[in-house]
């Protein structure tokens, strides 16, 4: 299945945020952002529908600050 022109342009504004996206299997959470190694991560459950995918990626974005207001990353899957 290819991925819609929404996804791809969320995960390439995820990577102009220095943010790698990963699609994995994750039972039954969403995803979250998690720093590792120093690199921002967003682990996204494959399982979820591209609409699902795209919601979940754009809310993670928008809550992403700058490395200079940069909070703690929080559980996004609420």
């Amino acid at each position: 299945m290819r991925k819609s022109k929404l996804l791809e342009k969320l995960e390439e504004e995820a990577e102009k945020k220095q943010i790698i996206v990963r699609y994995e299997p994750l039972g039954l959470h969403k995803g979250g952002l998690c720093k590792l190694f120093g690199r921002y991560f967003l682990f996204v459950n494959k399982a979820l529908k591209t609409k699902e995918k795209e919601e979940f990626i754009l809310a993670s974005l928008e809550e992403f600050s700058s490395p200079s207001e940069q909070k703690p990353p929080r559980d996004l899957d609420e």
